[in-house]
This record gives structure tokens, sequence and C-alpha cells, in this order.
């Protein structure tokens, strides 16, 4: 069937029955559908060009590079457009698990983040390990320098990520609050190095994961797609 016998077939199909509305072949009537059917096919060939638009195999190769940016996949140019093509195929088409610490652990792990997961439970305050602040040793006082083992400053905690970045006025990205009802703590889990559990099983320490900083908004954008929905992501890393 050519491309106008398409749009000519779907005029036909919405056609109500009778023999009245089966047209002579070469007749007024046929003419006039025949007509319609040319008038409409440039918008239906439009519309269906459409549903290719963001298709990796069909974007040109600018758009290409847009998209693995939308995604969160870094652009490698020592690799092939088909290669790059075939792997943000991989990532636009690619399913979920079933939410659970171990799917998103192993996606993460699969792209090359050695992190662990560790779920909230018992929970305790995500404050514990999220609040930001400063960190200063000093050996000496009077003779501390950059370098020196016993002269320390560096920052430690963590960030909250929720549904991706929002950004509010003035254009900076909005931080989220740690919650302080011990109702909401069990929805707060954790990603980053090893952890350390008391007796109870309650966390009491989470080493801090070195992540590239080139390779964020990949590493964020498949915590998002793998975590638990109505659960937010304390982040315990490093961006080197």
């Amino acid at each position: 069937m050519s491309t106008p016998d398409i749009s000519r077939a779907m005029i036909n199909a919405l056609l109500p029955d009778g023999d009245i509305w089966n047209p002579e072949k070469d007749g007024d009537f046929d003419r006039f559908l025949e007509g319609l059917s040319l008038c409409i096919e440039d918008a239906r060939s439009y519309l269906e060009q459409l549903g290719f638009f963001r298709d990796p195999y069909n974007i040109s190769e600018e758009m290409l590079q847009d998209l693995e940016k939308e995604y969160g996949i870094v652009t490698k140019t020592n690799v092939s457009v088909e290669t790059r093509r075939m792997q943000l195929a991989a990532k636009i088409y690619e399913r979920g698990g079933t939410g659970s610490p171990d799917d998103l652990k192993n996606a993460l792990i699969n792209a090359g983040f050695n992190v662990y997961v560790h779920p909230n439970d018992p929970a305790v305050d995500p404050a514990i390990f999220l609040d930001q602040s400063f960190q200063v040793t000093i050996g000496d006082p009077l003779n501390a320098y950059i370098g020196d083992p016993g002269a320390y400053f560096g920052r430690f905690g963590g960030y909250l990520l929720v549904n991706g970045p929002i950004i509010v006025t003035g254009g900076d990205e909005k931080e989220y609050n740690i919650p302080t009802d011990p109702d909401a703590w069990p929805f707060i889990f954790f990603l980053g190095g090893i952890a350390i559990r008391n007796v109870s099983g309650q966390l009491i320490e989470i080493f801090r994961a070195e992540i590239p900083a080139e390779r964020k908004s990949e590493f964020e954008s498949i915590i998002l797609q793998y975590k638990p929905i109505f659960t937010w992501a304390g982040i315990i890393v490093t961006y080197v």
C-alpha cells in the first residue's frame, strides 16, 4: 500500500455502513475522497515523523548529543556514532526494576559506580549523616601550614536527591530540608560507601564514596529511575 493509500484507507474506515458510502470507481464521490486523502496526507506524514523525533537511530548527530545530556550520558568521542546511538537507545528504552535496594545497587554497579545502598531501617535521624558542616583540626595553631598532617580543613555531610533538579528564584537549584518528623525518616535511604550499624541494626556511620564529577548527572539519573516511589535518596559521596 503506497503512502497516499494509507490516508484513503483511513477515510474509508471512517465512512458509515451502506451502499451509498461505497463510491463508484472514478466517480465524483470517489474523486472527492481521493482529493481529501491527498490533502490530509501532508499532516499525516508530519505526525508520523514526530513519532520518530526522539528515536536515537534517526536523529541528527547534534541532537544525539543533546539527548545524551538529557539522559545523563557523558558523550564519548572515542566511540562511533552508531555505538553511541545503541547506548542511548538502551538507556531510553530500559525498564526499571522493582524499586528494591538491590535493583538500584545493581544498576549503579553495572554503570561503573562503586556505591552501596543503605535503607534507613531501623530509622535514625538523617541529619546525622546529611547535615553539612565544617571540620577543622589544627595540631599546632602557631605553626600549622597547608599540607601539615596536623592541619585539616574539610567539609562532610551529604544532600537529598528527590526528583531531579528544580531551579528556584535567582537561578539556584532548590535544596530540600532534612525532615525533622521521625515518621518521615524511614522514607529516606542513603547512597555512599560502606556503612556501620550498631547491635540494634541502626546506621551509625556511612563512609563516603567517590564519583567522577563529570558523571554526576548520569549517577543521579540512574538513582531517580530506580529508586522506590515516594522515597528520598541521601547522597553521601565526593565528586572528584
